[in-house]
């Protein structure tokens, strides 16, 4: 991995502007678009803003499903 910036306490690359990833005590929050490949093993445990999600799209099965942000 290349060097990132910070604002915020968000990550992002320095060059393009690409959010990366954010870290907290609790957890880090990797932007999946970012990775060439997903990461088989990890399985996301909730899903945010879902009131935004495309018609399309399913839910992640198991995982909690919150309207906009955890509160």
């Amino acid at each position: 991995m290349g060097e990132t910036s910070e604002f915020r306490g968000q990550r992002f690359c320095p060059r393009c502007g690409s959010r990366l990833f954010a870290l907290n005590d609790n957890e880090a929050e990797v932007k999946l678009g970012v990775l060439s490949d997903a990461p088989t093993p990890l399985v996301p445990s909730y899903e945010l803003w879902v009131k935004r999600r495309e018609r399309w799209l399913r839910p992640i099965e198991g995982a909690v499903q919150y309207e906009e942000n955890r509160k």
